[in-house]
């Protein structure tokens, strides 16, 4: 039987290495399942990180292990780094309490109080990601891990690392290697043997068979060599252990949040707690300046990823990328987030929601947008033929006029417009002669009447609160009025949230003028180009699926971030159910 301990002498931490099929999986497997059953979960916590591609650590989420607070499957290095620094943050935590107690260990903080303080084990596979790139990420994962490992112990935090190889350009730096004094190498090449263990131990190239291993916990030295075969542990018998592990920990009581990351999933939106207590408030919140429209999960353990709306300019939303399901579930759960913080005003008043819908209808077995035009309490319009979207552009247009016309921003009122691609009229070749001099649409002009007529879901025009003006020369083409929506609407209150597939087709509707007027941005993976252009920088040609980024103009900020998928339709209908209840007891 060969132990594995943590804690005790010098060794406090762990390398693995093995090659593919050498057991490497399959021994972490043993290691995380049997720490469970033999600690309770106040005793132990995992953070478990996966960056490869695979499910490994899936079975942990799927279970609830309760002794897991962070599992990442296929994660991202933003991620990774996230959980580097919340742990050195509860370093430095510990480490004020200790100073507090008079202590300097987690040892005698728990002999001096009497009171449970869990050791921290963070299994780190494929560690080598944090290195790949030559960038501050990987700068700053060097630093904080070399002060875990240098550190951490004394705080009863302890790291493992896992790879199938440490040579090549994201080696583990030698500073952070020489603090790890057990090392347990699986079948492997002889370079990789010398690098876990020395530079004169090449036994691990000698391993036969899979799950044959070394194990050292005398930094590598020859003389600390103990030749082991891994443990099997099937699916089955694992499932089993772990659902009694989850089964017992709620038998007594013990709950502990738990934060999941899958890398390889679009991320859902029923994981937005925010978004929940949002639309299960028994009343709006008072009216703010501000607004939220909830995008995606964050790459990194922090808030939701949102845009904010307020009464300044350029505060329209643009996504660009062809991934269509991604822009459809951010555009219906903005549209979601922002009716759960606005009253749902009666059905003659202002349509709060006004959406362009230009998807395919056979794309989706559910329209998401067709059933918030059904239900939705809040006034709405949906518009999906030319003439209709004409007529609604231009009753909006007349709408910011007025606004403009008052000096004043009334009720936010959203226009959200999904396919601009196809929607020919609206582009360059479409606008007629226009020396920038047209003037805005009066309330008089014709295309009030007209979107009353078009048999939208909701009415325009004098319903907008506007009173009939002396009539003025104006233009009723929405390929000019569109532009001076995104440009004059947000300092009066009125915002729009675009979709367009490409670069290519948005520069054919929008001059780059226009497209300024949309200071936050969200991008797909495109090419370097594209990406210079939209967002200052290459970083969306190295995106890969279930991924984008958010670019404030005005910050300068940039946010990898998981999309939200087209919400479930049990889930929206329970959205709708909430606004419609708090809606009837509106006074």
């Amino acid at each position: 039987m060969q132990p594995f301990t943590l804690g005790q002498g010098t060794n406090h931490h762990a390398l693995i290495v093995g090659k593919t099929g050498s057991g490497k999986s399959t021994l972490l497997h043993i290691l995380i399942t049997t720490i469970a059953l033999y600690y309770h979960p106040e005793e132990v916590e995992l953070y478990l990180i996966d960056f490869k591609k695979g499910v490994e650590f899936k079975l942990y989420a799927t279970y609830q292990l309760p002794h897991a607070r962070v599992i990442a499957i296929e994660s991202e290095r933003e991620f990774g780094l996230s959980v580097l620094e919340g742990l050195y943050a509860e370093y430095e935590r510990r480490g004020d309490t200790f100073r507090h107690r008079g202590v300097n260990s987690l040892k005698a903080y728990r002999q001096a109080t009497g009171e449970r303080l869990p050791r921290i084990l963070l299994l780190v596979d494929e560690f080598h990601k944090f290195f790949i790139e030559q960038d501050p990420l990987a700068t700053r994962a060097y630093q904080v891990l070399e002060l875990l490992v240098r550190e951490g112990r004394s705080a009863g935090i302890h790291i493992l690392l896992a790879s199938q190889t440490l040579t090549g350009s994201a080696k583990l730096p030698d500073s952070i290697k020489e603090q790890i004094g057990i090392r347990v190498a699986l079948q492997c090449s002889e370079a990789d043997s010398r690098l876990i263990l020395a530079d004169d131990n090449t036994a691990a190239r000698l391993l036969s068979r899979p799950g044959e291993a070394i194990y050292n916990s005398a930094n590598g030295l020859i003389e600390g060599n103990n030749t082991f075969q891994v443990a099997w542990l099937n699916e089955e018998q694992q499932k089993t252990y772990l659902t009694s592990l989850y089964q017992h920990a709620q038998q007594q009581g013990f709950s502990a949040r738990q934060i999941v990351f899958e890398g390889n999933q679009p991320a859902t939106v029923e994981q937005n707690t925010a978004l929940q207590q949002a639309l299960t408030a028994p009343t709006v919140p008072n009216r703010a300046p501000r607004l939220k429209a909830w995008l995606g999960e964050p790459t990194a353990i922090r808030d939701s990823t949102s845009v904010t709306f307020q009464a300044r300019s350029a505060n329209n939303v643009l996504i660009i990328g062809n991934d269509e399901r991604a822009a459809l579930g951010m555009l219906v759960t903005a549209l979601v987030s922002l009716a759960a913080q606005l009253p749902a005003t009666p059905r003659s008043g202002p349509q709060t929601f006004s959406i362009i819908d230009l998807s395919d209808p056979d794309s989706h077995t559910v329209n998401p947008f067709a059933i918030l035009a059904e239900r939705l309490p809040h006034p709405i319009a949906v518009a999906r033929q030319r003439r209709q979207r004409s007529g609604l552009i231009n009753a909006i247009a007349q709408e910011v006029a007025q606004r403009m016309q008052n000096n004043t921003a009334a009720a936010p009122l959203f226009l959200i417009l999904y396919g601009l691609q196809k929607a020919r009229d609206l582009r360059l070749d479409a606008v007629g002669p226009d020396n920038g001099n047209t003037p805005w649409l009066s309330a008089s002009s014709s295309g009030a009447s007209e979107a009353q007529s078009l048999g939208l879901s909701n009415s325009f025009g004098s319903q907008f609160g506007m009173a009939a003006s002396p009539a003025t020369p104006a233009t009723t083409n929405p390929a000019q009025q569109l532009p001076k929506i995104l440009r004059d609407g947000p300092e009066f209150g009125v915002y729009t949230l675009i979709w367009c597939d490409t670069s290519t087709n948005l520069n054919r509707t929008f001059e780059r003028a226009t497209q300024n007027e949309c200071m936050l941005r969200i991008v797909f993976q495109m090419s370097e180009d594209d990406s210079v252009r939209l967002i200052g920088s290459t970083a969306a040609n190295k995106l890969g699926d279930h991924r984008a980024l958010f670019y404030d103009d005005e910050k300068g900020s940039l946010e990898k971030f998981r999309p939200y998928g087209p919400p479930n339709q049990q889930w929206l209908e329970w959205a709708l159910a909430q606004l419609t209840k708090r809606a009837h007891t509106e006074p």
